[in-house]
């Protein structure tokens, strides 16, 4: 369908601009004016007052999660050091331990215990006339001695005894 209207085609907008970034204008020309949209215009977007508690709820959340982390950090160093102090404490007591173990069993060796019993004790060794073995000839018995039975139970035997 053919455009039957009065309006020319602005063809300038189709011409090379200039490198200094401004439009090159005839002196014989008018300014360029914008038309107005039939949109209303755009109005600057402001920071409403929910958006500001908003945004300061979330930044006094990342501080209180950022403190706190840094509370952990700070008890987790106190531990580990407290872990490392307690286990060279652990280590001390187990050489200690070691070294007692040692000397008890050096004082307690046979050799140690025999000198003693000689020398503070003045016993001695058992010299052969010092043994006597004994011989028994007879057979080994066994006795079994007799518990004591109450009242019922001697009831109980006499009667059997007599039937």
């Amino acid at each position: 369908m053919p455009n039957n209207a009065n309006v020319a085609y602005d063809l300038s907008l189709f011409e090379p601009k200039p490198l200094g970034g401004q439009p090159a204008q005839d002196d014989n020309k008018e300014p360029r004016r914008r038309k107005k949209s039939a949109a209303p215009p755009r109005i600057r977007a402001s920071i409403r007052p929910i958006q500001a508690v908003r945004w300061s709820a979330i930044s006094v959340v990342c501080l209180v999660a950022l403190g706190s982390i840094m509370v952990c950090n700070v008890q987790n160093t106190k531990l580990n050091d407290q872990v490392a102090v307690m286990q060279k404490k652990m280590s001390a007591a187990q050489a200690e331990e070691i070294r007692l173990n040692m000397q008890q069993q050096s004082r307690a060796s046979l050799g140690n215990v025999e000198n003693y019993a000689v020398n503070n004790l003045g016993m001695q060794k058992t010299t052969p006339y010092q043994i006597e073995y004994i011989h028994i000839n007879n057979k080994d018995k066994v006795v079994v001695q007799k518990t004591q039975q109450g009242i019922l139970s001697r009831l109980y035997n006499w009667i059997l005894a007599y039937l």
